[in-house]
């Protein structure tokens, strides 16, 4: 179980397009969880721009390796010659 002095709060926001205020919500970590999340972050930075940068980066690696993929494929080639 954990223990409430273990627990962090990470405020989450998110915009609303039917509202012009921003919503938020509560996740709870671990601190081991917290203390990663700071390593990733800058001096001043909100959990909510660490994990957004961490889930954009995320994304780009996924893409990355999406198009490496599809690269050494070669059925997905076209020769030159062919065009």
């Amino acid at each position: 179980m954990v223990r409430e002095e273990d627990e962090i709060f990470i405020f989450y926001s998110r915009y609303s397009s039917y509202s012009d205020k921003m919503e938020t919500t509560t996740i709870q970590v671990d601190k081991n969880v917290r203390e990663m999340l700071k390593s990733f972050g800058r001096k001043g930075e909100t959990y909510n721009e660490i994990i957004s940068k961490l889930i954009e980066r995320a994304r780009y690696v996924e893409f990355m390796q999406e198009s490496y993929r599809i690269l050494g494929t070669e059925e997905n080639w076209v020769s030159l010659d062919e065009l």
